[in-house]
């Protein structure tokens, strides 16, 4: 599978070192293409993908558009589901250094979301240490001035933090990102923040749907099927 990026394609090997290789996934080199081969990506999506590379691609002795855009809706709705149950395992992985490491830290990504859960979160519940290095997992969330009256009489501790946090110069146009703690499950009050057209768009925007004849969205919708069209 070429695209339009140098040292960017995927192939199928058949022999390595004399010997044929059996195993389908195994035989895949991928070069450059970012949703299979990096490290920021979800590694449940990054196999997921591959696995649908190897099967409507690779193998395939003609590519069905319709089937692959079928497995890959599947795979949005697996991602929705799980989101949906509160796991973390397609929100992006990211290690953050101290917040002196940096000398614009609220640049950082992982930093901002960091001092976004910090704020947020109630009294007894513990952060984020910004001055070590810490593991983080993290969610595409709509924290604004409309969403949070989602939490107004359910969470009224989160929804005064969050005030809090919108008074804040550096999130005065809300967040649209926050860090939670490697071994933290996702908070119940989080939920209605988060941001599932962006969390299918991180996981699954990135893959050269242009190679097999898809084309692009612009704008990502809820349904997968409104990022790419025949």
């Amino acid at each position: 599978m070429m695209t339009t990026v140098k040292k960017n394609y995927a192939s199928l090997q058949a022999v390595q070192e004399g010997n044929l290789i059996k195993d389908p996934v195994a035989a895949v080199d991928v070069k450059g293409i970012e949703s299979l081969t990096k490290s920021s990506k979800s590694e449940y999506t990054r196999e997921a993908l591959r696995k649908i590379l190897v099967e409507d691609i690779l193998k395939a002795p003609a590519i069905d558009q319709i089937r692959f855009v079928k497995d890959i809706a599947i795979l949005e709705r697996s991602i929705i589901n799980s989101v949906h149950k509160g796991e973390k395992k397609y929100f992006r992985p990211n290690v953050i250094k101290s917040i002196n490491a940096y000398s614009e830290p609220i640049r950082i990504q992982g930093i901002k979301g960091a001092i976004a859960f910090n704020t947020i979160k109630p009294a007894d519940m513990q952060g984020i240490n910004l001055e070590e290095r810490n593991a983080i997992d993290i969610a595409k969330v709509k924290i604004n001035k409309a969403t949070i009256e989602k939490i107004k009489d359910d969470f009224p501790e989160i929804y005064e933090n969050c005030i809090k946090l919108l008074d804040m110069p550096e999130f005065k146009d809300g967040a649209d990102a926050i860090s939670i703690p490697l071994e933290t499950p996702t908070p119940e009050w989080l939920m209605p923040f988060i941001d599932y057209t962006e969390i299918i768009s991180s996981n699954l925007g990135s893959f050269p749907y242009s190679s097999i004849g898809l084309k692009s969205m612009e704008k990502s919708g809820v349904t997968y099927t409104n990022i790419i069209q025949l």
